[in-house]
C-alpha cells in the first residue's frame, strides 16, 4: 500500500538534475584523492530496496564519495542534516540530488510533523526498490571512532516491511569509509561494503516484541560496521594511538590504502589490548608520544622524515624540477585562483573540521568551472582565434595536474632542506626526536 500524503518536496530516487550534474561532480570527487578505492559494491543487489549504513566522519564528503561512477547507475538518496535546507532555493536544489532533511531540536520547526513526512518519503523509496543512505550514528565525527548507532534505520526498515506485509525484502548494507586524511587534498580513501543484513531475519521477533528486534538489528549492524572502519575506543589515548599508527605505517612505507587500513586495524587492536592490560605502560608511552609530537609541532616537522624508509631527495630529482619549472609556472598561474579560494574559505570560515574537505571539493568545482571557461573565452577574444581558446581550455587541467605533481616533489625537497637547517641549529631537539621515535618504534615492534 503506497502512502498518498502530499509532500512539500518528494524525493523519488531518480532525478534528471542529478544526471545532468553527474559528469561535472564525479571527476572532481575522484580527482580530489590520490587513491580512490571501492570494495564490495557488487554485493548491493540491483533493483532491490536497500539501506546503506556508512560511518560518518567527513560531513557532506561522505555523501559525495558514495555516488556511483556511472550516470545511468541506480541513484542513491540521502538523509542529511536539515540546517542546509533553510532556504527554498537550497531545498529545491538538494532535493534535486535526492537528499532529504532530518530535523533536530535546534532547527526550530515542528520536528514530529516534518520528520514524519520525511519518514513517509523513505518508506516510499523502499516500496519503489530504491537505495537510501542513512548515517546510523546520526552525526559526524572527524575522529576515527564509531559512535553509538541510533534506531532510525531499523525504524524505516521495519515500518516499510510492516506496511507492505513483510514482502519488500529490504537489505541493510554496512559501509566503511576510511580516509588517510579526511581534511586534505590528494590523500587516499577506501570504501568497503559489507555483507547484507536481511531485515527478514528479524521479522518474527519484531511481530512479537518490536523493541527487542530494533535492539538486535542495531547490535548486529554495529558489529558488521566495526570491521570496515578504524575505531579507536580508548579516548584518553586517542592521540597516542593515532601517532603510533602513523609511525608504524611510515616505518613500513605503506602507500596502498587497503594495506594502510589492514595494518592500522591490526596495530590498534594490539595497542588497545596492551594499554588495557598494562595501564602504567600506557601512561609511559603516552608521555613519550606527547614529547615526540611536541617536537614535531614546534618545528613543523612530520614523522615521515624520521622514518628509516624515508627516501632522501637526490640530485636527479632536483635537476628534473629545474627542467620542468616552466610547466609548473604555467600550470600554477592558470589554476591558482580557482583552487586557492576554496582553501582560503575552508581555513578561515569553517569551524567544524568535518566540513573542510566538503568545502574544498564543492567550491573548488564551482570556481574551477567558472575560471576554466572564463580564461578560455577571454583568450579566444584577445587573440581573435577560437583555436587559442580551445587550446587553453584543453591544456589548463593537464598543466594543473603537472603543477600539482611538481609541487609535491618540490615540497619534499624543500621540506628535507628545512629539516637539515633545523638539525644544524637545534641538534639537541632533533636527536631527542630520533631517540623518542626509536623508543616508540621499539614498543610497536615488541607488541
Amino acid at each position: 500500500m503506497t502512502n498518498k500524503k502530499k509532500y512539500r518536496f518528494k524525493v523519488r530516487g531518480f532525478s534528471i538534475q542529478w544526471m545532468i550534474c553527474f559528469p561535472l561532480v564525479i571527476p572532481f570527487v575522484i580527482l580530489f584523492y590520490r587513491q580512490f578505492r571501492r570494495v564490495g559494491y557488487n554485493k548491493i543487489a540491483s533493483r532491490k530496496p536497500a539501506l546503506l549504513a556508512p560511518n560518518h566522519q567527513n560531513a557532506f564528503m561522505d555523501a559525495l564519495v558514495l555516488l556511483p561512477f556511472s550516470p545511468f547507475a541506480e541513484q542513491p538518496s540521502y538523509l542529511v542534516r536539515a540546517s542546509i535546507f533553510k532556504s527554498k532555493l537550497a531545498a529545491r536544489f538538494l532535493h534535486g540530488f535526492n537528499m532529504l532533511p532530518v530535523y533536530r531540536q535546534q532547527d526550530k520547526v515542528n520536528i514530529q510533523e516534518r520528520n514524519d513526512e520525511i519518514f513517509e518519503n523513505c518508506i516510499y523509496l523502499m516500496e519503489n526498490q530504491r537505495r537510501l543512505v542513512i548515517y546510523p550514528e546520526a552525526t559526524h565525527n572527524i575522529k576515527r571512532q564509531l559512535l553509538s548507532l541510533k534506531k532510525g534505520i531499523s525504524r524505516i526498515a521495519f515500518s516499510a516491511e510492516e506496511r507492505n506485509n513483510y514482502t519488500l525484502g529490504i537489505n541493510i548494507y554496512p559501509v566503511g569509509i576510511y580516509y588517510t586524511d579526511p581534511r586534505n587534498f590528494f590523500k587516499r580513501i577506501l570504501i568497503q561494503i559489507g555483507n547484507p543484513i536481511p531485515v527478514s531475519k528479524y521479522i518474527e521477533t519484531y511481530k512479537i516484541n518490536p523493541a527487542v528486534a530494533h535492539n538486535q538489528l542495531k547490535k548486529d549492524l554495529e558489529a558488521a560496521i566495526k570491521p570496515l572502519v578504524i575505531d579507536i575506543t580508548l579516548d584518553n589515548y586517542y592521540d597516542t594511538i593515532e601517532l603510533l599508527r602513523e609511525i608504524d605505517n611510515n616505518n613500513k612505507n605503506i602507500t596502498d590504502v587497503s594495506l594502510d587500513f589492514k595494518n592500522s586495524k591490526a596495530l590498534i587492536a594490539k595497542v588497545e589490548h596492551d594499554f588495557k592490560n598494562n595501564p602504567n605502560k600506557a601512561e609511559e608511552i603516552k608521555q613519550l608520544a606527547y614529547k615526540y609530537k611536541d617536537i614535531l609541532d614546534k618545528f613543523n616537522l612530520r614523522d615521515k622524515i624520521f622514518s628509516p624508509a624515508y627516501k632522501i631527495p637526490n640530485v636527479f630529482t632536483i635537476v628534473m624540477l629545474i627542467i620542468s619549472l616552466p610547466f609548473f609556472i604555467s600550470g600554477y598561474l592558470l589554476n591558482i585562483i580557482p583552487f586557492s579560494i576554496p582553501v582560503f574559505i575552508a581555513r578561515r570560515g569553517v569551524i567544524d573540521p568535518g566540513f573542510i574537505s566538503s568545502i574544498k571539493v564543492s567550491m573548488g568545482m564551482i570556481f574551477y568551472l567558472l575560471f576554466h571557461n572564463f580564461f578560455a573565452v577571454i583568450t579566444a577574444i584577445v587573440f581573435g582565434n577560437r583555436l587559442f581558446g580551445l587550446a587553453l581550455w584543453l591544456s589548463m587541467p593537464l598543466l594543473g595536474y603537472i603543477a600539482l605533481r611538481w609541487f609535491l616533489v618540490a615540497k619534499k625537497v624543500f621540506y628535507y632542506d628545512r629539516y637539515k637547517k633545523i638539525n644544524s641549529k637545534n641538534p639537541d631537539y632533533i636527536q631527542s626526536a630520533i631517540q623518542l621515535r626509536a623508543t616508540l618504534s621499539g614498543y610497536i615492534k615488541n607488541l
